[in-house]
């Protein structure tokens, strides 16, 4: 894979960390900085890697649905 793949992948995992104990703060901020329509967008744009389209949807999930 290349770098700057990878450093995304690593990213949204991160982002999703930061929110795992259903921090107030974080959400809050990070649905600010993260529109559900951009994610959606990027989401689209991964195409076919499934470990970024998996991160991605795993953020998005916690940080709207639950």
């Amino acid at each position: 894979m290349e770098p700057d793949l990878l450093y995304l992948i690593t990213y949204f995992q991160i982002m999703e960390s930061l929110i795992d104990d259903r921090c107030v703060v974080n959400m809050g901020k990070l649905k600010k900085r993260y529109p559900f329509e951009k994610l959606l967008e990027w989401l689209r744009r991964a195409d076919t890697c499934w470990p970024l389209k998996r991160n991605i949807r795993a953020f998005l999930n916690r940080l709207y649905y639950f």
